[in-house]
């Protein structure tokens, strides 16, 4: 796996943030979508803990970062340039594993808005749907 680069925008902390630009830029300059890493270390135990990828350091892809923390836009481009969306992180939880998490966290926590975000990731990670060239869901 990759680790960040100090100082340097890697692939997981633009995932993460959800800076579609920066994350297309990076893909676009050879950074592999696939790649496992870590994202930036300025972020305390709690807060790791608080992604349900992991606790407290957790090499992921991307994806994983992008779903974890909530970022629509960022898991529809990241799916749209072809990451994998069976690929394990290190302790073997797939995207939809933290989706779900992340759902049942909102549950629990009564956040609205947060069950939505995340039911709607979800559904885009469905193995079957979201897979066409536009990145849309197909009707199948």
């Amino acid at each position: 796996y990759q680790r960040r680069v100090h100082g340097a925008p890697n692939i997981w902390q633009a995932a993460f943030d959800g800076d579609c630009v920066i994350l297309n830029n990076l893909l676009m300059s050879g950074s592999e979508i696939n790649a496992l890493g870590l994202i930036s270390t300025r972020m305390n135990q709690t807060q790791y803990a608080r992604l349900a990828i992991g606790y407290p350091h957790q090499v992921a892809s991307a994806l994983h970062y992008a779903v974890s923390n909530g970022k629509i836009d960022a898991v529809q481009l990241l799916l749209r340039k072809g990451s994998d969306k069976e690929l394990r992180c290190e302790f073997g939880g797939t995207v939809r594993n933290v989706a779900y998490a992340r759902m049942v966290m909102a549950l629990e926590e009564g956040d609205d808005s947060k069950l939505q975000i995340y039911s709607s990731i979800f559904g885009m990670l469905d193995p079957v749907s979201y897979n066409n060239s536009e990145g849309r869901r197909s009707l199948h």
